[in-house]
């Protein structure tokens, strides 16, 4: 019983690893073109700017990262002031979703 547990939980966790290396590949060219010297977003705004995309709220986003609602907003506010997007009426998703 112990054994079949164990390796439910093996299985478990290798394909947590293949869905995450999916994702990867997904999101790698939207990743690298925020990261390129254009945006120069750092690896949290562009993890953010992701699950923005995603749809997630800044308090989603808080829970999935493990960090405050506030940290959230701060980052927001950063990306976008790279993207340009400080005095624009556009939301930040739609903006995101359009690169």
């Amino acid at each position: 019983m112990i054994l079949s547990s164990l390796w439910k939980k093996k299985e478990s966790l290798d394909l947590l690893d293949i869905i995450e290396s999916n994702i990867n590949k997904i999101t790698e060219p939207f990743a690298n073109k925020l990261k390129s010297d254009l945006y120069k977003l750092n690896s949290k705004e562009i993890r953010i700017s992701s699950l923005i995309i995603e749809g997630k709220t800044s308090r989603e986003i808080s829970i999935i990262l493990c960090i405050s609602t506030k940290a959230v907003d701060f980052y927001r506010s950063n990306i976008r002031k790279k993207l340009n997007l400080k005095s624009s009426d556009i939301s930040l998703k739609d903006y995101l979703l359009r690169l």
